[in-house]
C-alpha cells in the first residue's frame, strides 16, 4: 500500500509522522498491494476525486478546500474530528481524533520541572524571527523541522508548550504536557484546530499574537491587508482577513512578539481529560486493527511505539 501524505523538502513534524508512524504500526504496509493509505494531515480535499486510486482514510482532516465526495473508492475508518465528519457527510462515529494521538502508546510524559517550550508552525518560520522572540521570552525552541524522535524527546523534557503548530499541541497533549495555543497568521487554518479540540471535548480559544512579518511588505500588500482587516472587523469579511500581517519583523517587531509570548505564558494552559484521551486512543487502535483485517495486513504492532520512543538519558 502506498502512503499518501504531504512531503515537504525541509521536513515538518506533523507530516513526517506518517512515514515514521504507520510503517512501524503496520510493518507490512508498504509491501502489500491494496489501496492508498491516507493518514495524518489535512488531506481531504477535492483533488482526491481527480486522482484515480482506491483509498483508506484513517484519522485524516478536512478544511483547506471542499472535501471529496463519498464513493466506494474512499473507505473512511476514522477522521480527525466531528467537523471533518460533518464536512464529509460521514456518520458521527467516524470522528475519532488525530492519528498522532497514538504517540500515547510510547508511555512518555513531560517533566513538570522542565522548561517551557515553543514550537512554531512550519509556515510561521518565514513570518518573523520567532526563534529569537521565543528565546528572549525564556522559551526553549523546538524546531518543527527536526526528526520525529527528536521532537518527541524534546517535548518529553518540557513542562509546558506554547505553539501555533497543531501537531505540536497534539503531541504535547498526548505526552501530557500542558499547552497554550497561539493564533498567528491567517494562513494557519483554525478549522483544523477546532476539529481536533472538539474530538477531545476541548474549546479552542487561542491567544492572538501581533501580526509581525519578516521584511517589508510591498505597498500594495499593506493597502490590501489594511482594507481586509477593516472589513473583517466590521463582520462583513472572512474571519481570517483580520489576521493579515502589517508590522515589519525588525527589532521592534521581535520585541512585540517577545512581550506577547511572555504574556501568553501567564494564561491558563490546556490539557485534555486523560480518560477522554485514552478512550480516543483505544478507539483509534480498534479502527486500525479493523483496517488491517480488511486490507489483509498483519495485526498492528502497537508496542513498537514504546520501543522506538523510549526516553533518552
Amino acid at each position: 500500500m502506498k502512503l499518501h501524505w504531504c512531503e515537504l523538502p525541509q521536513g515538518n513534524f506533523g507530516d513526517d509522522l506518517n512515514p515514521w508512524l504507520w510503517p512501524r504500526l503496520l510493518p507490512d504496509l508498504e509491501d502489500a498491494a491494496g489501496p492508498e493509505f491516507v493518514g495524518i494531515g489535512t488531506l481531504l480535499h477535492r483533488r482526491l476525486e481527480r486522482e484515480s486510486a482506491d483509498r483508506v482514510i484513517f484519522s485524516t482532516g478536512a478544511g483547506y478546500s471542499r472535501p471529496p465526495r463519498l464513493s466506494t473508492r474512499n473507505r473512511f475508518y476514522a477522521v480527525r474530528g466531528p467537523l471533518t465528519a460533518r464536512a464529509c457527510r460521514l456518520d458521527a462515529d467516524r470522528a475519532v481524533t488525530d492519528g498522532a494521538a497514538l504517540l500515547r502508546l510510547a508511555g512518555l510524559t513531560g517533566d513538570p520541572a522542565g522548561p517551557a517550550g515553543f514550537m512554531a508552525n512550519h509556515r510561521t518560520l518565514g513570518g518573523a524571527d520567532w526563534k529569537q522572540a521565543a528565546e528572549s521570552a525564556g522559551l526553549h525552541w523546538i524546531s518543527p523541522r527536526r526528526p520525529v524522535e527528536e521532537v518527541c524527546s524534546e517535548l518529553s523534557r518540557c513542562s509546558l508548550l506554547v505553539t501555533d503548530a497543531l501537531h505540536g499541541a497534539i503531541a504535547a497533549d498526548t505526552l501530557r504536557v500542558p499547552w497554550i495555543p497561539l493564533q498567528t497568521y491567517s494562513f494557519i487554518l483554525q478549522f483544523k484546530w477546532r476539529d481536533w479540540c472538539a474530538s477531545l471535548e476541548l474549546e479552542h480559544d487561542p491567544i492572538r499574537m501581533p501580526l509581525v512579518w519578516q521584511g517589508p511588505l510591498p505597498a500594495g500588500h499593506r493597502v490590501k491587508h489594511t482594507l481586509q482587516r477593516g472589513i473583517a472587523l466590521t463582520g462583513l469579511g472572512p474571519e481570517h482577513w483580520a489576521r493579515k500581517p502589517l508590522t515589519r519583523g525588525d527589532h521592534r517587531g521581535t520585541e512585540l512578539l517577545t512581550t506577547a509570548l511572555a504574556g501568553a505564558m501567564r494564561t491558563r494552559p490546556r490539557l485534555s481529560d486523560v480518560d477522554v484521551l485514552d478512550r480516543r486512543v483505544d478507539l483509534l487502535s480498534e479502527r486500525l486493527s479493523e483496517l488491517a483485517r480488511d486490507c489483509g495486513l498483519a495485526a498492528p504492532e502497537f508496542d513498537v511505539i514504546a520501543r522506538d520512543l523510549r526516553p533518552h538519558s
